[in-house]
């Protein structure tokens, strides 16, 4: 929080800037060379201002760095919030925080964890003719003062200005609260901007301010650094995770080591809040001389769990690490003035409603904000009677099954705490938003009717069981196994899987020739069984034509070919033929035969085979290998034979069935034997 200047000081405060310069970066003992760690230190002035006209410079700090924090929740579609922090990315000269971005993304999702943890209600403050706000922060792109006159701050709102910098040293980010002044003489007007309904001018500033209500602040992330960008994946070990460092300085943007509220708590070097106290058991030990961060190798509780880490707001982040907010560092928001919302925990040992609001420890259900924890030894179900969204779950130390009785639970983060645990959908679908991410559970269960609708990231194996359905444009860093359906994109779209992938049944749209634009694609870098069934739907209308390729799958290996076609006979009278390659399968719109698309099954495709007869294949069906055994025999003679002078809109196709029973009698597969199916699989995608 700033309090006003008086009108014409301002060039007081820009001498007082420019003497201070040199404390914006202070040489503080980093640890070790290489960008791992960081403590940045800034301070700045603010002067306060009565109606007579008084003036008082006073020491503040302005901003510090760090790195730091977590893998939570939501994506940048927000949900409701009490608090709104509004991203202005004017200064970003650079692009780093450009919209659509990963860094800029990232950051969204870690501003919607503070959006769902705030439960603070700020007046606006508005300027006009007699009553100007005028911001002054740092330019955050060039870490030069800039002011912008007549801002208006509409109420619950925080404004963060964005951008990035080679900063010096280890220092990776550096964020704090902005800074204000104003002409008016309206006593009241001055009090509404100083306090933001906060209590009185005294509880907000000063030796005396228990509370804390800036307009919002800058943020500054180093440009040199080898970052993880991406809120969804863990950093690699010679990468340092943004998505830490961004919940970090969101920390000191709220007024963490930096406010009036924080420093009346300081006892020698110790911070004694009442909330931070209760959780640590005791003064807690804070970073050395700084005394604006929780002390290193302090831990505490994971917000909304048990497991513990050290806390987000110390003063390290190793290359390799991510870290969550804890209970510490939320009470440390609590003691300086802000209302946080608790976590809602399922308390029943067994069964029971989401509904019912015995249920839950807050007394009510959980709403689209709220965050949500499964505690609790042995299994519980929960099921369901209604659409249901929350921003964060976590599932700790059970075994959860969700009964979603046909309804839609929309997940922003979702994480099994608890390394043996096992998550289950059933008769639902579980929606993972964007930037979602499920970790550290033994397996993830769909099944029973249930689906998975993934548009951020799995990092373990998804089990699909029978009647289950995985789907969406997200992320499986594991594998798929077990039966179910596959079924790529949110309507069309690339679903990947970074391990191997194995179902029941691949469902494909096609809407147009343009892959994940119109038509889906299922990408898994392992080994792909096809010894399955192969569905696909034709959307908006769209017919493929003669020499149409539709490239639906992509592999590093593959296991068989697929035992069922669905829906590929065209109502022009082609056929989708798929052709196994050694790292895709492609459909093409043809006649049964044609191998040159020329529309006829005629001595131009017998020629094809001849050239490659007894080979081996690498391009099969454009090759002659009709029935997809990887070789031109007289199987696939026998095949172009039955199907000689064949012309489109002709009758001479045969249905769908009849032709994988003559496949089916032809072929010799030469690939590992197909697991076992369960033809009674159901994909439900209505």
């Amino acid at each position: 929080m700033v309090i006003p200047l008086c009108a014409g000081q301002k060039q007081a405060i820009a001498q007082e800037m420019d003497c201070q310069e040199d404390d914006f970066f202070p040489r503080f003992g980093y640890h070790g060379g290489d960008r791992h760690s960081q403590t940045g230190l800034a301070p700045g002035n603010s002067l306060s201002s009565t109606k007579a006209g008084r003036c008082l410079i006073m020491k503040r700090i302005f901003f510090i760095s760090v790195a730091v924090a977590a893998i939570l929740l939501m994506a940048p579609a927000r949900l409701t919030a009490a608090i709104d922090i509004l991203v202005d990315d004017r200064y970003d000269s650079s692009g780093f925080f450009a919209p659509g971005s990963d860094a800029r993304n990232t950051l969204e999702v870690a501003i919607s964890f503070f959006e769902a943890l705030l439960d603070d209600d700020l007046t606006a403050i508005e300027s006009d003719s007699t009553n100007r706000f005028d911001i002054h922060l740092l330019q955050p792109d060039t870490i030069q003062w800039v002011t912008i006159e007549d801002f208006d701050v509409p109420a619950d709102t925080l404004f963060l200005f964005v951008g990035a910098l080679d900063l010096p040293g280890t220092t990776l980010g550096a964020a704090g609260p902005g800074r204000w002044d104003s002409p008016s003489e309206d006593q009241e007007w001055l009090d509404n901007a100083t306090t933001r309904g906060q209590g009185t001018v005294a509880d907000t500033t000063g030796d005396t301010a228990i509370d804390f209500a800036p307009w919002g602040g800058i943020m500054t992330i180093d440009s040199g650094t080898i970052w993880n960008y991406r809120a969804s994946e863990m950093p690699d070990q010679g990468e340092t995770d943004l998505y830490t460092v961004f919940l970090h300085e969101l920390g000191h943007l709220l007024g963490i080591g930096l406010s009036d509220s924080w420093k009346n708590l300081l006892e020698d070097e110790s911070f004694i809040g009442t909330h931070s106290m209760a959780v640590h058991g005791g003064p807690v030990p804070l970073q050395p001389v700084i005394k604006k961060h929780w002390a290193g190798g302090t831990t505490s509780q994971i917000y909304g769990g048990s497991l513990s880490q050290e806390v987000s707001m110390a003063p390290s982040v190793n290359k390799g690490d991510r870290k969550l907010y804890t209970d510490l560092d939320v009470a440390g928001l609590d003691d300086i003035g802000w209302d946080t919302k608790r976590p809602a925990i399922w308390e029943p040992a067994g069964d029971g409603a989401y509904g019912d609001l015995a249920n839950w420890s807050i007394g009510e259900k959980p709403t689209t904000d709220d965050i949500v924890c499964f505690d609790g030894n042995g299994a519980h179900t929960v099921s369901f009677s209604a659409e249901e969204s929350v921003c964060r779950v976590f599932i700790e130390k059970a075994d959860v099954t969700l009964d979603l009785g046909g309804n839609r639970f929309t997940v922003d983060f979702l994480e099994a705490m608890d390394p043996g645990a096992t998550l289950t959908i059933q008769n639902g679908t579980l929606q993972l938003r964007s930037y979602a991410s499920l970790t550290h559970h033994e397996s993830l269960r769909v099944g029973n009717g249930g689906m998975l609708q993934l548009d951020g990231v799995v990092n373990n194996t998804v089990v699909l069981g029978e009647g289950g359905t995985l789907t969406g444009t997200g992320t499986i860093k594991g594998s798929v196994t077990g039966s179910g359906c596959v079924s790529p994109g949110d309507s069309v779209g690339t679903l990947k899987v970074e391990g191997d992938c194995a179902s029941d049944r691949i469902f494909i749209e096609l809407a147009g020739t343009t892959q994940d634009v119109n038509y889906d694609l299922l990408s898994v870098d392992g080994l792909c069984w096809l010894d399955n069934e192969l569905e696909i739907v034709l959307q908006d209308g769209f017919v493929p034509s003669l020499g149409d390729q539709f490239t639906i799958i992509q592999y590093g290996d593959r296991s068989g070919v697929f035992n069922t076609l669905a829906g590929i006979s065209l109502p022009n009278g082609l056929i989708l033929m798929p052709d196994y390659g050694p790292n895709a399968v492609t459909l093409w719109a043809t006649t049964i035969g044609d191998v040159t698309f020329d529309g006829l099954v005629d001595m131009d495709d017998a020629r094809v085979l001849a050239e490659h007869w007894l080979q081996t294949t690498a391009g099969p069906f454009l090759q002659g290998d009709l029935n997809g055994d990887g070789f031109v025999d007289d199987l696939d003679a026998s095949i172009l034979a039955a199907n000689w002078g064949t012309e489109p809109l002709q009758p001479a196709v045969p249905e769908p069935s009849a032709l994988l029973l003559a496949l089916g009698a032809l072929a010799t597969w030469r690939f590992r034997p197909r697991r076992a199916t369960n033809s009674a699989a159901n994909c439900d995608l209505g």
